[in-house]
């Protein structure tokens, strides 16, 4: 299943690492004129990045990059600039351990939240398959796992669970899904990815019901899930998409009442079995108020009739 959503990049690359250069914070820092080879190379490599050289741009930088003896305020703007030229060839495997590396040993870097937005750039294109030959869906998904560990309240965070949790619905993972909906449903409140975080919750707790480990508690907060789904999909405008969504709500919302019906009515007649007439009549009075046409409705009156 798959749930579009708009992917919108609010911040610009450009305008989340603006703040790097010297004069705006001084990220070049006086050390750095220590070393005049170091910083000889780094302009260098910026130059060549600047005209599209990425190639020649990408070893400078890697140099630069992996040379412990230079300070580290041109080692983390190597890194970035290094993952910059890799994420422009389009070899965003390479690009992304390049973010990694940045992220996890430099998490003060001032590039950071650049990185972060790489980061979820490169997930989405794989996981929704938008960027050809990226990589594959089960990437994107650790990318973007990366990105909420990296940032869990960021700026692309909420997004980032909505297509998680849509993939781990396409491939079965179920609590998974329901997982990262749950999350997005509780952190972010107001922000459009919630509805459809909602519909999905309650399409994933459906299957997550398959098996026999389960009760009455478990079969009702999921028939008050897709109550809840039936509910967005309705006021939703009506288009074939709004029918099929519906029909298949509905198909679900009653196979579950169904089944919580036949559960009750079951536990009924264990309670006779056992003696326990009490504990029966209330098992059936439950089914009559919760279904009196059904089937199990319909034994259910006779048996009361008989039990009084």
């Amino acid at each position: 299943m798959k749930f579009s959503i708009m992917l919108l990049f609010a911040i610009p690359l450009f305008a989340a690492v603006a703040g790097c250069s010297a004069g705006q914070g001084g990220y070049v820092a006086p050390s750095i004129l220590d070393d005049p080879a170091a910083l000889g190379d780094l302009q260098r490599a910026k130059e060549l990045y600047k005209d599209g050289r990425y190639r020649d741009a990408e070893r400078l930088f890697k140099k630069l990059a992996n040379t412990r003896r230079y300070p580290r305020n041109i080692a983390d703007e190597a890194v970035f600039f290094h993952g910059e030229c890799l994420f422009n060839r389009e070899e965003y495997s390479d690009a992304h351990k390049a973010y990694r590396r940045l992220l996890t040993e430099m998490r003060r870097s001032n590039y950071f939240e650049a990185a972060v937005q790489r980061e979820f750039q490169i997930g989405t294109g794989c996981i929704t398959g938008e960027t050809p030959g990226g990589g594959s869906r089960k990437f994107g998904a650790g990318v973007l796992e990366a990105v909420l560990r990296d940032s869990p309240y960021g700026p692309y965070s909420a997004q980032a669970r909505l297509l998680l949790a849509e993939y781990y619905y396409d491939i079965g993972r179920y609590f998974d899904a329901v997982r990262h909906c749950d999350l997005l449903i509780t952190h972010y409140a107001g922000e459009r990815e919630v509805e459809p975080a909602r519909y999905l919750k309650a399409m994933a707790g459906y299957h997550t019901l398959t098996g026999n480990r389960r009760d009455g508690t478990q079969i009702d907060s999921v028939i008050e899930s897709l109550e809840e789904a039936r509910s967005l999909v309705l006021a939703q405008p009506d288009s074939v998409r709004r029918t099929q969504r519906l029909t298949e709500v509905e198909a679900k919302i009653a196979e579950l009442r169904e089944k919580r019906v036949a559960e009750t009515y079951n536990l009924a007649q264990y309670f006779l079995k056992n003696g326990n007439r009490q504990a029966a009549l209330l098992s059936l009075q439950q089914v009559l108020e919760y279904a009196p046409d059904s089937y199990y409705g319909k034994l259910a009156r006779v048996e009361i009739e008989s039990l009084r």
